[in-house]
């Protein structure tokens, strides 16, 4: 989700877990930095680096408070930078699929000829 989320889970994960690393500059956080989860891999992110603009994270604050969602809002999504590297787009996941569909029929043809 674009914007806060709350990172303790359970009691057990508030005991267990006061701080976390950034994935990126390896620092180590307090559960009360700004910070992103990604919504593919579930890594905490630093505010600095997921290169959102403090501005844009304040009002997806609000937006959240406001509306008392932990997980998403209104269906946005945030996904990190290796992520966002690694997962297919729609575009290329529809090429493959009409590549597969266009495979498939010319093996049927070849089957019935």
């Amino acid at each position: 989700m674009p914007g806060p989320r709350n990172r303790s889970q359970s009691a057990s994960a508030i005991a267990k877990k006061k701080s976390w690393e950034c994935p990126y500059c390896s620092k180590t956080f307090q559960d009360d930095y700004k910070s992103l989860q990604c919504d593919s891999c579930e890594n905490w992110v630093c505010l600095p680096c997921s290169k959102m603009p403090d501005e844009m994270y304040d009002l997806m604050n609000k937006m959240s408070i406001m509306k008392k969602a932990e997980t998403t809002i209104n269906g946005l999504k945030w996904v990190c930078r290796m992520c966002d590297k690694t997962l297919p787009t729609l575009k290329e996941m529809n090429n493959t699929l009409g590549t597969i569909m266009t495979n498939n029929e010319r093996l049927m043809q070849l089957k019935n000829k």
